[in-house]
């Protein structure tokens, strides 16, 4: 079982170094106008993503490094109910909802931290 979340992990991370240092690439060919420099809602993400945009695509690997620990989540509770370990099934379940029903709380009333 480590050896799936160690793979996880370390994927999440590699793709989300490669995605944000495309984006470094592209804003330093093509630097943004200085009102683009900002954090983008999702929406105007997948928008910007389509025009190529450097802060896109570096706010993209952003958005990849943070859901790498919920993909770990994911990988234990896959692997613990594959291996019939119910009780930490379960507590994975549990702890995938805690993740979901917060990020759903975040987009749909605009939440941010801080």
């Amino acid at each position: 079982m480590n050896e799936v979340i160690s793979k996880v992990l370390k994927t999440g991370l590699y793709l989300s170094l490669a995605v944000t240092g495309l984006g470094l690439i592209l804003v330093a060919v093509r630097p943004p106008a200085p009102t683009d420099l900002r954090a983008l809602p999702i929406p105007e993400l997948a928008r910007g993503l389509a025009h190529g945009s450097g802060v896109a695509v570096l706010d993209l690997g952003l958005v990849l490094l943070m859901f790498t620990p919920v993909a770990r989540v994911v990988a234990a509770l896959v692997t613990f109910a594959m291996q019939g370990y119910r009780r930490f099934t379960w507590i994975s379940l549990g702890v995938l909802a805690v993740l979901t029903a917060s990020l759903l709380a975040a987009l749909f009333t605009g939440a941010t931290a801080g």
